[in-house]
């Protein structure tokens, strides 16, 4: 998956982080003041019928992923792990993930797609929020129950991040925001909700019946 190739590509940098004095905590806060500062550019452009701020928003919301995706590397390779740290990294994530998915559903950037004109854009919207924080839950209530769930699943949220930003940066390129948007929230609604489905069914195989 790409959280283990990525932590052992950036090892070098967390081992560095650690050493100068950054703490991972220090990012997770950093990774969320910029999802709230990309949440606020996405809900509070200016539209005039369509998108039309979108470039600073996923830059910001790409930085945002890349924080607190330090903050874990900075934590292992420097050895500074802690259960109040990784309950702290769970719950900023979560808000996040609202946040981010809030300000695309609310902002005025969604439509239904050609291929399905009785969804609208907000309800991929929201299945797609669901299938964020259900494949967090789903992780941590079945490692609660004794079952791991390291690396079972399609997506998890760097891969998030990076679809959503993309496909973002995509529909700008190609004139076409709020469609490209659309898409991307579709996928992600698909992907998350399987990848639910793959961490509830490999629970199901190695949970103990007692």
């Amino acid at each position: 998956m790409l959280r283990r190739r990525s932590n052992k590509l950036l090892r070098p940098l967390g081992v560095f982080m650690g050493r100068v004095g950054i703490r991972p905590n220090n990012l997770t806060f950093l990774g969320l003041a910029l999802t709230v500062a990309a949440a606020w550019q996405l809900y509070a452009s200016d539209h005039d019928g369509k998108p039309v701020a979108i470039l600073p928003g996923v830059a910001l919301m790409l930085l945002a992923g890349l924080a607190d995706g330090g903050d874990g590397l900075v934590a292992r390779a420097a050895g500074q792990t802690s259960v109040r740290g990784g309950f702290l990294d769970a719950l900023t994530d979560r808000y996040s993930d609202s946040l981010i998915f809030g300000a695309l559903l609310l902002g005025g950037w969604l439509v239904p797609l050609p291929q399905a004109p009785a969804i609208t854009g907000e309800a991929w919207a929201l299945a797609a929020l669901i299938g964020a924080l259900l494949t967090s839950y789903s992780r941590a209530a079945a490692e609660r129950l004794g079952v791991s769930q390291q690396a079972v699943g399609l997506i998890e949220r760097p891969e998030r991040i990076i679809l959503l930003g993309f496909g973002m940066l995509a529909g700008e390129l190609a004139g076409e925001p709020a469609i490209w948007t659309t898409v991307t929230l579709a996928m992600l609604a698909l992907l998350g909700n399987l990848t639910v489905a793959q961490r509830l069914v490999h629970f199901w195989r190695n949970a103990s019946e007692t």
